[in-house]
Protein backbone atom coordinates (compact mmCIF):
# COMPACT_ATOMS: atom_id res chain seq x y z
CA UNK A 1 0.00 0.00 0.00
CA UNK A 2 2.60 2.54 1.20
CA UNK A 3 4.61 1.68 -1.91
CA UNK A 4 2.08 2.30 -4.38
CA UNK A 5 0.86 5.11 -2.85
CA UNK A 6 4.32 6.30 -3.16
CA UNK A 7 4.68 5.40 -6.52
CA UNK A 8 1.31 7.39 -7.41
CA UNK A 9 2.54 10.24 -5.56
CA UNK A 10 5.73 10.47 -8.00
CA UNK A 11 4.39 9.86 -10.51
CA UNK A 12 1.35 12.67 -9.78
CA UNK A 13 3.75 15.31 -8.56
CA UNK A 14 7.41 16.39 -8.95
CA UNK A 15 8.35 15.52 -5.60
CA UNK A 16 11.45 13.37 -6.09
CA UNK A 17 10.35 10.15 -4.04
CA UNK A 18 11.94 8.00 -6.31
CA UNK A 19 11.61 4.14 -7.32
CA UNK A 20 8.37 2.71 -7.89
CA UNK A 21 6.51 2.22 -11.46
CA UNK A 22 3.11 1.82 -13.09
CA UNK A 23 1.33 -1.11 -12.06
CA UNK A 24 2.32 -0.01 -7.92
CA UNK A 25 0.65 3.46 -8.60
CA UNK A 26 -2.06 1.99 -10.46
CA UNK A 27 -3.05 -0.29 -7.74
CA UNK A 28 -3.48 2.66 -5.60
CA UNK A 29 -4.88 4.50 -7.80
CA UNK A 30 -7.91 4.58 -5.61
CA UNK A 31 -6.06 6.63 -3.12
CA UNK A 32 -5.38 9.65 -5.77
CA UNK A 33 -7.68 12.54 -3.40
CA UNK A 34 -5.46 11.64 -0.80
CA UNK A 35 -2.70 13.19 -3.62
CA UNK A 36 -5.17 15.79 -4.60
CA UNK A 37 -5.49 17.08 -0.26
CA UNK A 38 -1.37 16.92 -0.19
CA UNK A 39 -1.08 19.37 -3.35
CA UNK A 40 -4.15 21.48 -2.08
CA UNK A 41 -2.47 21.65 1.22
CA UNK A 42 1.00 22.50 0.15
CA UNK A 43 -0.63 25.22 -2.22
CA UNK A 44 -2.76 26.87 0.07
CA UNK A 45 -0.27 26.92 2.68
CA UNK A 46 2.19 28.58 0.67
CA UNK A 47 -0.60 31.20 -0.20
CA UNK A 48 -1.36 31.80 3.74
CA UNK A 49 2.39 32.81 3.73
CA UNK A 50 2.34 35.21 1.37
CA UNK A 51 -0.65 36.53 2.98
CA UNK A 52 1.42 36.08 6.70
CA UNK A 53 3.77 38.39 4.65
CA UNK A 54 1.81 40.75 3.27
CA UNK A 55 2.47 40.42 -1.16
CA UNK A 56 0.06 41.85 -3.40
CA UNK A 57 -2.06 39.95 -4.70
CA UNK A 58 -1.09 39.84 -8.11
CA UNK A 59 2.51 38.87 -7.24
CA UNK A 60 0.65 35.83 -5.22
CA UNK A 61 -1.62 34.52 -8.00
CA UNK A 62 1.03 34.65 -10.61
CA UNK A 63 3.56 33.17 -8.30
CA UNK A 64 1.14 30.23 -6.97
CA UNK A 65 0.29 29.51 -10.80
CA UNK A 66 4.27 29.02 -10.93
CA UNK A 67 4.23 26.80 -8.02
CA UNK A 68 0.93 25.00 -9.31
CA UNK A 69 3.14 23.58 -12.76
CA UNK A 70 6.49 23.18 -9.98
CA UNK A 71 4.52 20.75 -8.06
CA UNK A 72 2.45 18.61 -10.81
CA UNK A 73 5.28 18.82 -12.97
CA UNK A 74 2.99 20.32 -15.72
CA UNK A 75 1.82 16.63 -16.91
CA UNK A 76 -1.78 18.03 -16.70
CA UNK A 77 -1.22 21.27 -18.61
CA UNK A 78 0.47 19.09 -21.23
CA UNK A 79 -2.64 16.88 -21.45
CA UNK A 80 -5.02 19.94 -21.33
CA UNK A 81 -3.23 20.91 -24.25
CA UNK A 82 -3.19 17.83 -26.10
CA UNK A 83 -7.19 17.19 -26.13
CA UNK A 84 -7.97 20.78 -26.72
CA UNK A 85 -6.28 20.52 -30.22
CA UNK A 86 -8.77 17.25 -30.73
CA UNK A 87 -11.15 19.20 -29.29
CA UNK A 88 -10.61 22.08 -32.01
CA UNK A 89 -10.14 19.61 -34.67
CA UNK A 90 -13.71 18.38 -34.49
CA UNK A 91 -12.36 15.18 -35.55
CA UNK A 92 -13.43 12.05 -34.65
CA UNK A 93 -11.79 8.03 -34.80
CA UNK A 94 -8.43 7.63 -36.12
CA UNK A 95 -8.45 11.18 -37.34
CA UNK A 96 -8.84 12.72 -33.55
CA UNK A 97 -6.31 10.26 -32.75
CA UNK A 98 -3.72 11.08 -35.31
CA UNK A 99 -4.51 14.68 -34.15
CA UNK A 100 -3.72 13.75 -30.05
CA UNK A 101 -0.55 11.99 -30.69
CA UNK A 102 0.79 14.64 -33.28
CA UNK A 103 4.14 16.23 -31.23
CA UNK A 104 3.23 19.14 -32.83
CA UNK A 105 1.42 21.76 -30.58
CA UNK A 106 -1.86 22.69 -32.62
CA UNK A 107 -3.52 26.43 -32.00
CA UNK A 108 -6.40 25.56 -29.94
CA UNK A 109 -4.10 23.75 -27.90
CA UNK A 110 -1.87 27.09 -27.01
CA UNK A 111 -5.26 29.18 -27.35
CA UNK A 112 -6.63 26.92 -24.06
CA UNK A 113 -4.06 26.54 -22.22
CA UNK A 114 -3.39 30.39 -22.07
CA UNK A 115 -7.20 31.00 -21.13
CA UNK A 116 -7.04 28.24 -18.26
CA UNK A 117 -3.34 30.05 -16.71
CA UNK A 118 -5.04 33.43 -17.74
CA UNK A 119 -8.33 32.40 -15.31
CA UNK A 120 -6.16 30.28 -13.16
CA UNK A 121 -3.83 33.42 -11.94
CA UNK A 122 -7.18 36.18 -12.12
CA UNK A 123 -9.70 33.66 -10.41
CA UNK A 124 -6.68 33.31 -7.65
CA UNK A 125 -5.97 37.14 -7.17
CA UNK A 126 -9.56 37.06 -6.61
CA UNK A 127 -9.58 34.96 -3.45
CA UNK A 128 -6.23 35.51 -2.51
CA UNK A 129 -7.78 39.26 -2.32
CA UNK A 130 -11.53 38.51 -0.40
CA UNK A 131 -10.87 35.67 1.53
CA UNK A 132 -9.51 35.08 5.19
CA UNK A 133 -6.44 32.46 5.04
CA UNK A 134 -8.31 29.85 6.98
CA UNK A 135 -11.36 29.68 4.81
CA UNK A 136 -8.36 29.83 1.66
CA UNK A 137 -7.12 27.03 2.79
CA UNK A 138 -10.48 24.98 3.41
CA UNK A 139 -11.72 25.91 0.13
CA UNK A 140 -8.36 25.24 -1.93
CA UNK A 141 -7.28 22.21 -0.48
CA UNK A 142 -11.06 20.32 -1.69
CA UNK A 143 -10.90 21.82 -4.99
CA UNK A 144 -7.12 19.89 -5.53
CA UNK A 145 -9.09 16.93 -4.12
CA UNK A 146 -12.31 17.06 -6.49
CA UNK A 147 -9.30 17.64 -9.55
CA UNK A 148 -7.83 14.26 -8.85
CA UNK A 149 -11.47 12.33 -8.26
CA UNK A 150 -12.26 14.14 -11.50
CA UNK A 151 -9.81 11.76 -13.19
CA UNK A 152 -10.54 8.67 -11.00
CA UNK A 153 -13.79 9.19 -12.40
CA UNK A 154 -13.13 9.30 -15.73
CA UNK A 155 -10.88 6.43 -15.88
CA UNK A 156 -13.78 4.31 -14.17
CA UNK A 157 -16.25 5.44 -17.08
CA UNK A 158 -14.08 6.00 -20.29
CA UNK A 159 -12.74 3.21 -22.11
CA UNK A 160 -9.49 1.31 -22.27
CA UNK A 161 -7.31 2.55 -24.13
CA UNK A 162 -6.35 -0.25 -27.19
CA UNK A 163 -2.59 0.08 -26.83
CA UNK A 164 -0.86 -0.33 -23.91
CA UNK A 165 -0.56 3.36 -23.29
CA UNK A 166 0.35 5.06 -19.81
CA UNK A 167 -3.56 5.30 -18.41
CA UNK A 168 -4.21 2.16 -19.25
CA UNK A 169 -3.16 0.30 -15.78
CA UNK A 170 -4.73 3.14 -14.31
CA UNK A 171 -8.25 2.77 -16.37
CA UNK A 172 -8.62 -1.17 -15.62
CA UNK A 173 -7.64 -0.75 -12.36
CA UNK A 174 -10.44 2.19 -11.75
CA UNK A 175 -13.49 -0.24 -12.87
CA UNK A 176 -12.52 -2.71 -10.16
CA UNK A 177 -15.31 -2.64 -7.50
CA UNK A 178 -13.39 -2.75 -4.67
CA UNK A 179 -10.87 0.17 -5.82
CA UNK A 180 -14.10 2.22 -6.64
CA UNK A 181 -15.51 1.58 -3.03
CA UNK A 182 -12.46 1.99 -1.41
CA UNK A 183 -11.98 5.31 -3.41
CA UNK A 184 -15.59 6.66 -2.98
CA UNK A 185 -15.18 6.26 1.02
CA UNK A 186 -11.48 8.28 0.44
CA UNK A 187 -13.12 11.03 -1.13
CA UNK A 188 -16.14 11.75 0.96
CA UNK A 189 -13.44 11.38 4.30
CA UNK A 190 -11.26 13.56 2.88
CA UNK A 191 -14.01 16.20 1.29
CA UNK A 192 -15.95 15.80 5.02
CA UNK A 193 -12.81 16.61 7.51
CA UNK A 194 -12.33 19.52 5.42
CA UNK A 195 -16.02 21.27 6.31
CA UNK A 196 -14.95 22.07 9.80
CA UNK A 197 -11.61 24.08 8.57
CA UNK A 198 -12.01 28.33 9.10
CA UNK A 199 -15.51 29.93 8.51
CA UNK A 200 -16.43 27.85 4.86
CA UNK A 201 -19.36 28.04 3.51
CA UNK A 202 -20.48 24.45 3.26
CA UNK A 203 -22.47 25.12 -0.52
CA UNK A 204 -19.46 25.81 -1.88
CA UNK A 205 -17.19 22.89 -0.52
CA UNK A 206 -20.43 20.87 -1.84
CA UNK A 207 -20.27 22.10 -5.13
CA UNK A 208 -16.77 22.11 -5.39
CA UNK A 209 -17.19 18.85 -4.34
CA UNK A 210 -19.65 17.51 -7.00
CA UNK A 211 -17.45 19.17 -9.97
CA UNK A 212 -15.38 16.09 -9.71
CA UNK A 213 -17.91 13.18 -11.02
CA UNK A 214 -19.79 15.86 -13.27
CA UNK A 215 -16.51 16.84 -14.71
CA UNK A 216 -15.06 13.18 -15.21
CA UNK A 217 -18.53 11.76 -16.42
CA UNK A 218 -18.81 14.41 -19.30
CA UNK A 219 -14.69 14.81 -20.22
CA UNK A 220 -14.80 10.72 -20.51
CA UNK A 221 -18.07 10.28 -22.41
CA UNK A 222 -16.75 12.72 -24.70
CA UNK A 223 -13.22 10.86 -25.21
CA UNK A 224 -14.98 8.33 -25.80
CA UNK A 225 -16.76 9.41 -28.54
CA UNK A 226 -14.41 11.15 -29.70
CA UNK A 227 -11.12 8.91 -29.55
CA UNK A 228 -13.39 5.68 -28.05
CA UNK A 229 -10.96 5.62 -24.87
CA UNK A 230 -9.64 7.56 -22.36
CA UNK A 231 -5.86 7.99 -22.04
CA UNK A 232 -3.11 9.81 -19.80
CA UNK A 233 -4.08 13.25 -22.30
CA UNK A 234 -7.87 13.07 -21.10
CA UNK A 235 -6.90 12.69 -17.85
CA UNK A 236 -4.91 15.84 -17.59
CA UNK A 237 -7.48 17.91 -19.66
CA UNK A 238 -9.85 16.91 -16.48
CA UNK A 239 -8.16 18.03 -13.54
CA UNK A 240 -7.05 21.35 -15.35
CA UNK A 241 -11.07 21.75 -16.31
CA UNK A 242 -12.01 20.67 -12.40
CA UNK A 243 -9.39 23.06 -11.04
CA UNK A 244 -10.03 25.98 -12.52
CA UNK A 245 -13.87 25.41 -12.35
CA UNK A 246 -13.06 24.71 -8.41
CA UNK A 247 -11.19 28.23 -8.21
CA UNK A 248 -14.50 29.73 -9.79
CA UNK A 249 -16.71 28.52 -7.00
CA UNK A 250 -13.83 29.95 -4.44
CA UNK A 251 -13.44 33.00 -6.07
CA UNK A 252 -17.42 33.82 -6.46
Amino acid sequence: MLKGFRSLLSLLTSIPLGGGNIEDAARSFYAVPVVGALEGLALSAYLCLLKTLGVAAEVAALTYVVAHIALTGGIHLDGLADYSDVLGSRLRGDEAIAVLKDPRRGAYGVLLTAILITASYALTERAYRVLPSLELVALLIPSYIASTEAMYVASAVGRNEPYQGLAREFTLRAKEPGSISRNAALYLLAVASIAPVGDVQLTRLLAIASLAPIVGYLVARDANLRLGFVNGDVLGFCFEVCRVLSLLVIAL
